[in-house]
């Protein structure tokens, strides 16, 4: 068990979050909803090390009004990073030590307990782990609302999800898809998937772990780069060689790179099982000396800051966290032409999208837009403008917060043994945002 102060409770008028770019609470139009105490929501996860979901979630506790919710954050397996920043945020986050890939009655045994002394109006799980093992004691506890978030459009299905489904179901409530591709992918798993009823909340930039902590100089001379050298950088979990990230395709870009004005390096920031492969594989293509692999950072904003451009020619995505970050710092991007990347970047009106698993156009347009300092400035500049709009935590608070309100009206409390009908108690008001059905 991590602990942390919680949350004080105070008596005050519901409030939805700020409409302005702040994650202060408060300044918004209230309506006249009271409750004697904040909503408790329990969140859920297989662990909170470095990722794109532990990084929503980070975003979502960064801007939650805390005089409305009380939160706590629950890993299955472990901790991380992401867990640590969260207690930084003096959030409560228990983590239960649950084997990877691995049955534990013991586990499920804990997080029934927790619920229990906990008594959560809302239990909401993220990737699949916490979404079969968290909807499943959730619904045995009777939980008044239920909802799992899909961040991937991978097709991990198995012979138990169809029927996993069947049972969860009837029992949950909602669930968020981060994009339309996202939730399209879902809806086609199986039948019982495309029945529940599903909303696109896209997700957020973590704005507060991207602010540079070093100047772009600092960050060149630590790379030995030189000021006109042109560092291309990328992002993402190395976890094997022709994974979903193709790590393979930027280096066989770098291979076939055509000679230009500027030197160029490519500057790659992640690590996992492919890592020690994708090394050999620069190596055997001539490229190891611009190929630098920096292993995990938590100063990414660094280096999107010190970067030229970045290069993102992934296989597949739910919603690239990756992208939307340097976006969101004004790097101009070039990625592969698949459908979450085109959603992010409103089919390439934001970024250079090239054709997916193509080294040959990915080493073109890297050459072309090195070569063209206004171009690839300008594209930066339109990106920046439009992530600042588009990704601001701000945003996906005040959606998510509006769901939960939508769904603890349709479900009140006295349906499920679990709730404290207090909490509720002249509840009347619901926002809508577009949800819908796959």
């Amino acid at each position: 068990m991590r602990g942390a102060p919680q949350p004080a409770r105070v008596e005050r008028d519901a409030a939805l979050p700020s409409q302005a770019g702040s994650c202060r609470t408060g300044a918004a139009r209230r309506p006249s909803v009271r409750r004697s105490r904040p909503v408790r929501v329990l969140l859920v996860h297989g662990t909170l090390e470095i990722g794109g979901a532990e990084e929503v979630r980070l975003a979502l506790l960064a801007c939650l009004d805390r005089s409305r919710y009380d939160a706590r954050v629950c890993c299955l397996q472990r901790g991380g990073p992401v867990a640590d920043e969260a207690e930084r945020l003096g959030y409560q986050v228990t983590v239960l030590g649950q084997r990877a890939h691995a049955f534990s009655l013991s586990t499920l045994s804990a997080l029934r307990r927790l619920i229990r002394e906990y008594r959560p109006h809302i239990v909401q799980t993220s990737l699949p782990r916490a979404n079969y093992w968290g909807r499943i004691v959730a619904a045995l506890e009777r939980v008044p609302v239920i909802i799992a978030e899909e961040h991937t459009v991978a097709d991990r299905s198995d012979w138990a999800r169809p029927v996993t489904e069947r049972l969860l179901g009837p029992r949950t409530d909602c669930v968020i898809a981060v994009s339309h591709s996202v939730r399209q992918a879902v809806a086609a798993r199986d039948s019982a998937s495309a029945r529940r009823r599903t909303v696109v909340i896209s997700n957020p930039v973590n704005a507060a772990r991207l602010c540079p902590l070093r100047t772009r100089q600092q960050v060149r001379q630590t790379l030995r780069a030189s000021d006109d050298e042109i560092l291309v950088l990328h992002t993402g979990r190395m976890d094997r060689v022709r994974g979903v990230k193709a790590h393979d395709i930027l280096i066989e870009a770098a291979a076939l790179l055509p000679p230009t004005r500027k030197q160029t390096r490519f500057v790659l920031l992640g690590d996992g099982p492919g890592r020690t492969q994708l090394q050999a594989l620069a190596a055997s293509r001539g490229v190891a000396d611009r190929v630098q692999f920096l292993g995990w950072r938590r100063d990414v904003a660094d280096y999107l800051a010190a970067a030229a451009l970045f290069a993102f020619p992934s296989r597949c995505e739910g919603m690239p966290i990756a992208l939307m970050e340097a976006m969101w710092m004004g790097l101009p991007v070039i990625a592969s032409d698949i459908p979450a990347n085109r959603e992010v970047t409103r089919r390439g009106r934001y970024a250079r999208l090239v054709p997916v698993l193509s080294p040959s156009a990915l080493a073109q347009a890297i050459a072309e837009l090195s070569e063209d300092d206004t171009s690839r400035l300008e594209l930066g500049r339109r990106a920046q403008r439009h992530a600042r709009h588009a990704f601001a935590p701000e945003r996906y608070a005040r959606a998510v917060s509006r769901l939960w309100e939508e769904l603890l009206v349709q479900r009140p409390s006295a349906q499920r043994r679990r709730a404290d009908p207090a909490a509720f108690a002249g509840l009347t008001h619901t926002t809508h945002f577009g949800t819908r059905r796959a």
